[in-house]
């Protein structure tokens, strides 16, 4: 299992993902929805119109991808989902580095179109006070903790892809 599951892409880098069986969506920033799509495309071009979002699901690889539009800027990520341990909420207690719950919500107000998340918990040593004999404190102690990581796209449960 790989311990790296979250990465930056640079603009340059995104053609290794086009034409990829994906579900996946773009929102523009002249649209009043989101456009679906069942192949990766090709990278964004110009400014205007801009992608304010986008997500892409690659089953294959258990790969998601996520642009957003932020501060004049495209940031992209690539998630790997397979790195993470599927657990439901009362279970956040493996030890893996990695863990991921499932969520679901629809696109849009009274659509059909369920969206499918991931949210992933990292693994992550804290420091923590200890009270020893006559409330002398030890700072020195850690504990490791599942802290919220990163929200990652998982498909549709009823992909209506329309590209």
């Amino acid at each position: 299992m790989s311990t790296k599951i979250y990465t930056a892409i640079k603009a340059e880098d995104w053609e290794q993902y086009v034409g990829q069986k994906c579900e996946g969506y773009l929102w523009w920033s002249n649209r009043q929805k989101a456009d679906h799509y069942k192949e990766v495309p090709a990278w964004p071009k110009g400014l205007h119109p801009f992608v304010v979002e986008g997500a892409f699901y690659l089953k294959e690889q258990d790969l998601s991808l996520s642009i957003r539009f932020l501060n004049g800027a495209y940031e992209v990520t690539a998630i790997d989902l397979g790195a993470a341990v599927l657990v439901n909420d009362e279970q956040l207690t493996t030890g893996a580095p990695y863990q991921k719950v499932g969520h679901e919500w629809r696109e849009q107000k009274g659509k059909n179109n369920v969206v499918q998340m991931y949210e992933i918990w990292k693994l992550e040593e804290s420091a923590c006070w200890v009270v020893k004999d006559d409330f002398q404190e030890d700072t020195t102690a850690t504990v490791k903790e599942y802290r919220p990581y990163v929200w990652a796209f998982a498909g549709f449960k009823n992909p209506k892809n329309e590209q």
